[in-house]
């Protein structure tokens, strides 16, 4: 009965088209301005889910784009004539690559670094690490003596 009327009512009609015409926050507009003037509807408030939807960011789309009658192609235009439309000549590089590109000189920089320092640091020969073991056997042995007689002294002080 009334429903079917409802549904092919001319008003509905045009919010439907606006709807399917117009995505986002204006569908959402115009869904509530539309649900809000019907009679009986007036106390109704937008779902939650429809009206969060209506305050979500959308990307662009190219649907119902059409081209200018007079704009050029691409590819009749001059260099010079991109470049005045673009704003200036183009980047060679684009930021991120030129942060990566720092970074990665600055890595290997410091990499290159530390290598020619320890080739640099590198020892002509290697007799002195034998020096240096001998000094430390030199040295074990005296501490050693040296516990021995601090062990004996603390045994003769004990038997007293």
């Amino acid at each position: 009965g009334s429903s079917v009327v409802f549904l092919f009512s001319p008003g509905l009609a045009f919010a439907m088209a606006l709807l399917l015409r117009c995505r986002g926050r204006a569908s959402a507009r115009v869904y509530r301005s539309f649900a809000t003037s019907q009679e009986g509807n007036a106390n109704k408030t937008m779902p939650t889910w429809e009206e969060v939807d209506m305050y979500r960011p959308r990307p662009p789309t190219l649907e119902g784009y059409v081209r200018p009658k007079n704009a050029p192609q691409v590819s009749d235009l001059t260099r010079e004539q991109l470049h005045t439309f673009m704003k200036g000549r183009p980047d060679r590089m684009t930021k991120e690559g030129r942060i990566f590109l720092t970074g990665l000189g600055t890595t290997i920089f410091c990499i290159s670094t530390f290598s020619f320092t320890v080739y640099k640091m590198r020892p002509d020969d290697f007799e002195w690490i034998e020096e240096e073991r001998e000094k430390a056997r030199a040295a074990k042995e005296r501490m050693d003596k040296r516990l021995a007689e601090q062990e004996k002294q603390l045994a003769a002080d004990g038997k007293k």
